[in-house]
């Protein structure tokens, strides 16, 4: 018989997503090696995901894709700007409301033993989370305008 033990906290970490504010004729291919605009724990986008899988953003051939390519590029235009904005910025929101340090809610699980398993839910600072996802709604208030894009690198 396998028994759950404890929930085990693990701050939140490398490896991170990459997202850039280019203009929108920059080609992706220019940004390999370059220094991101912003850097977002994969942690906390697995946690948020869920939130962008609902609205179309592109892929670097230009075919349709629902939300972040979690292991891949992902395009966000003027198009879907707006909706991203407003969705970014409401979950800064919300994630202002909670204490700090903010624990991310996880179905990972990890095995103790044998016998035992825990879940593994991640503890971030709830400023720095807020900072970053007012940062990326601000990235698309500014792609809303037409002369940029978002540039987002997965794992």
């Amino acid at each position: 018989m396998v028994t759950f033990i404890e929930t085990t906290y693990v701050k939140t970490g490398p490896p991170n997503h990459k997202f850039w504010l280019v203009k929108k004729d920059t080609p992706y291919e220019k940004l390999y090696g370059q220094t991101c605009s912003l850097k977002i724990s994969d942690d906390i986008v697995r946690y948020i995901s869920d939130h962008f899988f609902w609205f179309k953003t592109l892929n670097p051939v230009g075919k349709n894709f629902s939300g972040l390519n979690y292991e891949g590029i992902t395009i966000i235009n003027q198009d879907i700007a707006p909706i991203f904005e407003r969705t970014c910025f409401l979950l800064s929101e919300l994630f202002e409301m909670h204490p700090n340090p903010v624990i991310l809610r996880s179905h990972d699980i990890h095995e103790v033993s044998e016998q035992e398993i825990g879940f593994c839910d991640y503890e971030t600072d709830r400023n720095k989370l807020v900072r970053d996802l007012r940062e990326l709604a601000n990235f698309a208030r500014i792609t809303a305008k037409g002369e940029h894009k978002i540039i987002h690198f997965g794992l």
